[in-house]
């Protein structure tokens, strides 16, 4: 048997103080070798009127149920679950030797096990049941429910429905206040469109306001395929008794399409050479039986006709036997011109044949294919012409019967075809147009990837429309359905377009030939930026916006490669000859700091600060290193990643936060922790999809995390856990070198070749 996996997930919604009854579900949780020898039990019981003694009841079933199972040596699934539901049909008589069995009217249950592909249940009440095979819908309960409705008191559970599931089927049994609610097609979208935990939370969520009038029950049970599962026939048995006659498995309440083509024999000339002789015989035989016609040894001859004998009368004499009445005669000639017509399709199909046909090869047949035609077309003719007027006019009328015949059953054909295509694609809209409202569910709860997936499907399915169709007869439909597609997927990719950024500041008015590097960070009320050309930084004021100069003469002729902000008013800047500035904005002073490197052959490529250490993202050779600070040096760093297979040399920023996040250049971002990735984390696809950042802002105090993709003109804001909140896009977004961010005022300042522009960051 080919191994699968069983995904199942119970769904309740009921609230005890609002509601009568009593409704319970269990899925057992077995160690791996009673899931491997008994499988996974489940029940999922309803009884009212929910009082002390109906806890009781369902108590008993549940406790006692899963400790038999699952205590028993038998490793035969389907045996093992007979002799439990025997022996709880055995606890509920002796339960009811001491009350009334009145509560047994209102008593609903079902109790399955499920090893693999093979699946064993016992059902008692009004709870429904339904197979979900590809797009239908197959409600078992109602092909295996027998004519008897009253439980008997001795064998209440009295009958199992085993069957086989394929992969990809899907199970679900649920209380009848579910489909209240909701539709089988809606019910079979939710459960095929997502794993069965997330179509119970979706559950959850659409019936959630109903909860407090009615309960709400399932269990959403899926096979996942991990090879391709072969169906088997299955049996209805009674437990523990005797057993009952065989009914419909799971399996055969699927219904089954399936079409036959026939194929021509290689002697086809004889087919229809015995085709055509057999029609033109048995309308003859017919109308000699019946008298219509006469038969051969009765018709009159004409006799040589005398001089002074009239030509005329001698014929019809001659040719015209007596019929018994008016309409035998009519009758007689409508068959005598169906004679006619199946003698002379004969004659022109044999004779075509005939041409094309025998034991001279393909070249000649071909060469001589105008002269045989043309005699065998012309033997025809003569057939024609010596035909009496009457049977040329009979020949030619069901000649002509016969072409529109043909006429309309091509029309006809066509007419089916055009009528199915058109279904297809009626369906094909229905289904699309559902992808789309199952797809507004998800937005409204927050599933934004499984939006995006269900509006792609939509898509596709309105591209299966031919092109031609969807212009004409579909196009209002198909306009008003895309409409309401782009505006969900506008939703999931929240950008926002910024026409004309706020221009902060140039730092071309600063100096001559100034190449911005990037940005050291905001203090306070300004920004400050430096140069890759010149030994100086440039301070912004966000209110004056007026570029000022700070030349550092402490490493003169040395330019800034990276930065890290350490305090509000400190940043410590990383210089082309290796060695580190610290500038304080207050004063705009500047200190001169050493550090020292474990491997004298490296490449840098990030910089980030935390407390008082500082960390180094080293690509060539895959760590990041840990420098502590001592008086005015940095000292050598310490290897901070411990994972032998952590992998970072296509990093291209890091930042940290307590975490330690690598920015890398195919758009990834990974998280470390205490020198480890954390698998947990990954950012959510997006579309466009990232290809190409190269920076990444953030810190202990920001909610947020900010990727910079110049290639797609744009600001990132990520959630911490990857969701994204928001895109920052514009076409002025032209030459992104780097950004500074202020949660605080919801401002993000982007250097832009020299141009500062100010963003303001929404909710």
């Amino acid at each position: 048997m080919p191994s699968v996996r069983t995904d199942i997930s119970p769904f309740l919604l009921h609230n005890p103080q609002s509601s009568n009854e009593e409704i319970s579900l269990l899925v057992s949780h077995p160690s791996p070798q009673e899931l491997q020898s008994l499988g996974r039990l489940f029940m999922l019981l309803k009884l009212s009127p929910a009082n002390e003694q109906t806890k009781k009841i369902i108590g008993t079933i549940e406790q006692e149920g899963k400790l038999f199972y699952y205590q028993q040596l038998e490793s035969n699934v389907e045996l093992a679950f007979e002799t439990t539901l025997k022996k709880i049909n055995e606890l509920l008589s002796n339960y009811l030797e001491h009350v009334s069995a009145e509560w047994l009217n209102d008593f609903n249950a079902i109790i399955g096990v499920i090893r693999g592909s093979d699946m064993y249940f016992a059902q008692v009440g009004n709870f429904q049941a339904f197979l979900i095979h590809r797009m239908r819908v197959v409600n078992i309960l109602e092909k295996t429910k027998g004519a008897e409705t009253r439980i008997n008191p001795l064998k209440i559970f009295s009958q199992t429905i085993s069957g086989q599931l394929n992969p990809d089927d899907a199970l679900v049994f649920c209380t009848s206040t579910v489909l209240d609610y909701l539709s089988l097609e809606r019910l079979r979208t939710i459960i095929q469109s997502s794993p069965t935990s997330q179509a119970a939370l979706t559950l959850e969520n659409l019936l959630m306001s109903n909860s407090d009038t009615s309960g709400f029950a399932a269990l959403l049970i899926k096979l996942v395929p991990e090879t391709i599962a072969v169906p088997s026939l299955a049996r209805t048995s009674q437990p523990g008794y005797s057993r009952g006659a065989p009914q419909e498995s799971m399996e055969q309440l699927r219904s089954r399409e399936s079409s036959t083509t026939e194929l021509l024999a290689p002697s086809s000339a004889l087919f229809f050479k015995n085709l055509f002789r057999r029609a033109g015989d048995r309308i003859g035989k017919i109308s000699e039986n019946i008298g219509l016609k006469p038969k051969i040894s009765q018709r009159h001859r004409p006799t040589e006709v005398q001089y002074y004998a009239p030509v005329r009368e001698s014929y019809k004499q001659s040719r015209r036997p007596r019929y018994s009445s008016r309409f035998v005669y009519v009758l007689g000639r409508i068959l005598t011109g169906l004679q006619l017509t199946a003698n002379f399709l004969k004659r022109m199909f044999l004779g075509l044949f005939g041409v094309i046909s025998g034991r001279k090869n393909i070249t000649q047949k071909l060469q001589h294919l105008p002269t045989n035609a043309s005699t065998s077309v012309s033997k025809q003719i003569v057939f024609f012409q010596k035909l009496t007027r009457r049977r040329k006019v009979l020949l030619l009328v069901f000649v002509l019967i016969i072409f529109i015949f043909a006429q309309s059953v091509i029309i006809i054909n066509r007419n089916k075809e055009t009528k199915k295509q058109l279904a297809t694609y009626q369906d094909s809209l229905n289904q699309a147009t559902t992808k789309e409202q199952d797809a507004e569910a998800a937005m409204l709860y927050g599933d934004e990837n499984n939006t995006r997936t269900l509006l792609k499907q939509a898509t596709d399915l309105i591209a299966s429309i031919p092109e031609k169709e969807r212009e004409h007869r579909y196009q209002a439909e198909i306009a008003g359905l895309m409409t309401k597609i782009d505006s969900l997927a506008l939703k999931t990719k929240h950008i926002n377009t910024i026409a004309e950024p706020t221009l902060l500041a140039d730092l071309a008015t600063a100096g001559t030939e100034v190449a911005a590097g990037g940005l050291a960070g905001i203090f306070g009320s300004d920004i400050v930026a430096y140069s890759t050309n010149k030994s100086e930084l440039y301070q912004v004021n966000v209110d004056e916006k007026k570029p000022a100069s700070i030349a550092f003469t402490e490493a003169k002729d040395q330019t800034v490669r990276f930065s890290a902000p350490l305090s509000n008013n400190t940043a410590l800047l990383y210089l082309s000859n290796d060695t580190l500035l610290q500038y304080k904005s207050t004063d705009d002073s500047f200190t001169a700091l050493t550090i020292d490197f474990e491997n004298q052959d490296r490449t840098l490529a990030g910089m980030a600060s935390y407390l008082d250490r500082i960390y180094t993202l080293d690509t060539k050779n895959n760590q990041i290193f840990r420098h502590q600070k001592s008086g005015n040096q940095y000292q050598k760093g310490a290897s901070w990643l411990t994972q032998a297979e952590a992998d970072v040399k296509n990093g291209v920023d890091l930042a940290i936060d307590g975490s330690v996040f690598v920015l890398r250049s195919d758009g990834q971002l990974t998280k470390f922790v205490q020198g480890a990735t954390d698998t947990s984390f990954s950012l959510n696809a997006i579309d466009p999809a990232i290809s190409s950042p190269t920076k990444l802002w953030l810190d202990v105090d920001t909610t947020y995390l900010y990727i910079l993709e110049p290639s797609q003109k744009r600001l990132l804001v990520f959630t911490k856990t990857g969701k994204l909140k928001n895109q920052y896009a514009s076409n002025a977004f032209d030459n992104l070198l780097d950004m500074a961010i202020n949660e605080k005022d919801k401002k993000a300042y982007l250097l832009n070749g020299t141009k500062i522009f100010g963003v303001d960051l929404l909710e």
